[in-house]
């Protein structure tokens, strides 16, 4: 008995089809995101490259922020696989377009990564107060999915596949970056 794939391969290329292959790419950045922040992962950790700049309000970056760079990278491997297999042609109009909707759903996840956990830190000993920020998520019951599933975006949008290029979708058709095809 043949292996069932552990991410299903949709064929039709409807908006539905695009919103589930953008919504499970953003939901592996989210998971793996966050495993990452609280140390679940043994291959990542907390995201330091800010740590200790300051900005122009006084606020300082410390922490322990998410580290979305690593969710982002294991998305592509993992989620875009059954795309990138050698059975599959880059060429292929429907996995071309497979693979924008899913760079769709981690930009979204990306882009909803707010400054939000900002607090003020006392340190008694030295009689200073420093504000200390680190970049968080929101949580999925945060993240709108009508953000993402938008019927002025999905609805009116039709992506031009440009054979010259196989590595991407063309950026030049009447779709935004931004809209899921």
């Amino acid at each position: 008995m043949a292996e069932r794939p552990i991410i299903l391969r949709q064929d039709r290329g409807t908006r539905e089809t695009a919103f589930i292959y953008a919504v499970l790419s953003a939901g592996v950045v989210h998971a793996v995101t966050q495993a990452c922040s609280v140390g679940n992962l043994t291959e990542c950790s907390c995201d330091m490259s800010r740590y200790g700049e300051s900005d122009e309000e006084g606020w300082k970056w410390g922490g322990c922020s998410d580290n979305v760079n690593y969710g982002l990278y294991f998305s592509r491997n993992f989620v875009d696989a059954p795309e990138t297999t050698a059975h599959h042609s880059n060429r292929d109009s429907r996995t071309r377009m497979n693979l924008h909707n899913n760079e769709v759903g981690r930009r979204f996840i990306h882009d909803a990564i707010r400054f939000s956990n900002c607090h003020l830190n006392l340190y008694l000993d030295l009689n200073l107060r420093m504000n200390v920020c680190s970049r968080t998520s929101l949580s999925c019951q945060k993240l709108d999915n009508r953000a993402l599933f938008d019927e002025k975006v999905i609805g009116r949008r039709h992506c031009l596949i440009n054979m010259a290029t196989p590595s991407r979708v063309a950026r030049h058709c009447i779709m935004s970056t931004n809209d899921v095809t």
